[in-house]
């Protein structure tokens, strides 16, 4: 075992809503990343004020390995292989996050099954780490709080965090996506703290 190594069971907290946000009874999308033998996960919905229908993915790693870790080349949004999904665009967008500025990952992908229909969902996802207790969307950052979180007796706990919102099939694709980034931002806003208070308790619960 690695120096620090939490190697208790993964009791995953999810964030709870926020007023005025609210819990859904189900998420917006049945979608799900890509991402390589986490060792526990969760995906739950949330409902803006105005109708925003938010989804959030978290993917939690401890006890890394070769094969199970939190940075890897491997853990995508949409594999190439995917024949339900594809990813039609990637770039970054900026948020704040627990007082801090937070540039994320940001994607838009597509359902594929309606290539012909002009309504084929598409969704705008945000993604980044949550690691020695901070947050970051740099591979190289984020591998650097893990070296750290290890050395100093803190664990290799980690997780992807993953935003999503559906675009408005009726608006101009850079509309839609603008008032996707906003509904991101606003729960953002909104559950900040919630998100890292129920990642402290996931890492945290023994």
């Amino acid at each position: 075992l690695s120096l620090g190594t939490n190697t208790g069971p993964v009791v995953l907290s999810v964030p709870a809503a926020q007023a005025p946000w609210q819990n859904a009874s189900a998420p917006p999308s049945d979608w799900v990343p890509a991402f390589q033998l986490p060792i526990a996960t969760a995906h739950s919905g949330y409902t803006g004020p105005q109708g925003q229908a938010v989804g959030l993915h978290l993917t939690y790693y401890r006890q890394q390995n070769y094969e199970r870790k939190l940075v890897s080349s491997l853990n995508m949004l949409v594999t190439s292989q995917d024949d339900r999904w594809a990813q039609v665009s990637s770039g970054s967008a900026n948020t704040e996050l627990a007082g801090q500025s937070l540039p994320v990952v940001a994607a838009v992908l597509r359902q594929k099954s309606s290539v012909l229909d002009g309504n084929a969902v598409r969704l705008r996802a945000w993604r980044f780490y949550w690691v020695n207790g901070r947050f970051t969307a740099s591979d190289v950052q984020a591998k650097l709080q893990g070296a750290l979180s290890r050395l100093t007796g803190r664990g290799d706990d980690g997780a992807i965090v993953v935003l999503y919102t559906p675009l408005t099939p009726s608006l101009l694709e850079s509309e839609a996506r603008t008032a996707a980034d906003a509904a991101l931002q606003d729960f953002i806003r909104s559950h900040g703290a919630n998100l890292v208070a129920a990642l402290n308790q996931t890492r945290e619960a023994h």
